[in-house]
């Protein structure tokens, strides 16, 4: 059986730009930071975006990045995480 996520076109610009948002703050954070490994997850997302990776994969991919996004804050954290959640939500 084919899951629904085979046949929807997920919205590859907002996720390229919530993972560019992630690789930006990566790249501001501590050598040490959680944020460092949301930011190389949030690379390989962009490649996928951009090979047009079906919404499972892009789901699957969101999924990694917030599991590493759990220290960053304020207003564009809050509305990447939102993004992010929403393709694992929308594209199971």
């Amino acid at each position: 059986m084919t899951s629904i996520s085979s046949f929807v076109t997920p919205d590859y610009k907002a996720f390229i730009k919530a993972c560019k948002a992630v690789i930006e703050a990566a790249e501001k954070s501590k050598p040490t930071s959680m944020l460092r490994y949301a930011g190389t997850y949030a690379n390989v997302g962009i490649q996928m975006a951009h090979a047009k990776g079906t919404a499972a994969d892009l789901s699957t991919q969101a999924s990694y990045i917030l599991t590493n996004l759990g220290g960053w804050r304020g207003p564009v954290a809050q509305e990447t995480k939102k993004t992010l959640q929403s393709f694992t939500k929308a594209y199971k």
